[in-house]
Formats: structure tokens, C-alpha cells, sequence
């Protein structure tokens, strides 16, 4: 099985949201980063201190920043 070396996911998801999901692969990966995208406007951001996350992207998403977020994250590893 490959390593995973970037994790994008959205802040809302079915039965578990993205920043429980960006704690919990903390614990076992706190050096994996996290790119996190959301459709809420209103986000409260002490939730994520303390995380690897490497950026929030409102949606509709940029996707020439999306892209150079990553390149970035990807080149810290």
C-alpha cells in the first residue's frame, strides 16, 4: 500500500466532520498535510489550532490556488 502523502477533504462529510478527521489523523500522522475545504461561511477556526492543516478553501474552490496549495504541502514532506 502506497503512503498517503496529502489529505484534502471537506469540512462537512456524513458522521464525522473534517476537522474530527484532521484531529484524529493527527494523532497517528501529525506530520501529514491537510488541505481542508468548506461551503460554511460562518467556521470557527479555534477548532483547527494546533493542526497540520495547510490551508482552508471557501467553495466554490480556485483552482489554480488549490493547486499550488498543494504543490506546497507536497514539497514540505
Amino acid at each position: 500500500m502506497k503512503d498517503i502523502d496529502l489529505l484534502v477533504c471537506d469540512i462537512r462529510m456524513p458522521g464525522m466532520d473534517g476537522i474530527e478527521l484532521l484531529r484524529r489523523v493527527g494523532l497517528e500522522r501529525p506530520q501529514l498535510p491537510v488541505i481542508l475545504i468548506t461551503a460554511c461561511s460562518e467556521l470557527d477556526l479555534t477548532r483547527i489550532r494546533g493542526t497540520n492543516h495547510r490551508g482552508i478553501f471557501r467553495k466554490p474552490v480556485d483552482g489554480t490556488a488549490l493547486i499550488e496549495a498543494i504543490e506546497a504541502a507536497i514539497k514540505t514532506i
